[in-house]
């Protein structure tokens, strides 16, 4: 099927210029209402990690602040990261819709498949870093404080700030590397990679894989393992999902 009539130049740039400034609208309208509930946000993100200080017998666990604007802060960029995460679908949606009409049908019903996969994938990994690796790790860390014994105790007294950039880097982390399948199917169809090449180079991602993890996480064993062993699964699943896209 031929592609629709080419626009000029200036078209294109004035229809790109008018998306970014419905994302941007949006994006500032949905970073206000975040803030509004920006206290209760951050509770929730840590409430993983009251549930692990609750569990060591630490019954009113404390989060502080050092600094007089790092709380403020702090909700800043709990309302960003918020805003970030629910404006990103619609970002989406401007995308494909420039794409869409410089695609051939074939190209469209691909690029649409990405693109609705695209955050789906993100937000999986997301929910498992908060709902699966957020207790495992937590859990790990806080173990490291020792009750008063012979007038001594080591107790965790965490920096809301550090904390959420912990906590926030941990889930962009699990939601980008949830695109690998995504990223290995784009490859194939581009004819970059095959099946019997990804079968091969097994052994090596498995090392890569191992590696980046220990990257992307903390310095514990915890979060590196469940970084990478669903990572994986999900390299085993591309290889499957390439099979049949390959047979097709």
């Amino acid at each position: 099927m031929a592609k629709n009539k080419p626009q000029p130049i200036l078209g294109h740039l004035s229809e790109l210029k008018t998306r970014l400034i419905k994302i941007a609208l949006l994006f500032l309208i949905v970073f206000g209402l975040c803030y509004l509930i920006s206290d209760h946000l951050f509770l929730w993100l840590a409430d993983p990690l009251n549930k692990s200080l609750k569990d060591i017998g630490i019954e009113n666990p404390t989060l502080v602040y050092t600094h007089l604007a790092e709380a403020f802060l702090t909700y800043i960029k709990v309302s960003f990261f918020a805003a970030l995460m629910i404006t990103f679908p619609f970002l989406e949606v401007q995308a494909w819709l420039f794409l869409k009409p410089g695609l051939h049908k074939t190209e469209q019903k691909f690029t649409f498949m990405i693109f609705v996969m695209a955050p789906v994938f993100f937000i999986l990994g997301a929910v498992l870093a908060y709902y699966y690796v957020f207790p495992l790790t937590w859990k790990f860390l806080v173990g490291f404080s020792i009750p008063q014994s012979q007038n001594i105790s080591i107790h965790l007294m965490t920096k809301m700030e550090d904390y959420l950039d912990l906590a926030t880097k941990l889930m962009f982390a699990f939601g980008l590397c949830f695109q690998l399948p995504l990223i290995l199917i784009i490859l194939a169809k581009l004819g970059v990679v095959s099946v019997d090449a990804l079968i091969q180079s097994r052994k090596f991602v498995v090392v890569g894989i191992f590696i980046i993890a220990a990257f992307l996480t903390p310095p514990d064993v915890i979060s590196q393992i469940a970084l990478a062993i669903p990572l994986l699964l999900l390299y085993e699943l591309s290889i499957i999902i390439i099979k049949k896209l390959t047979k097709k």
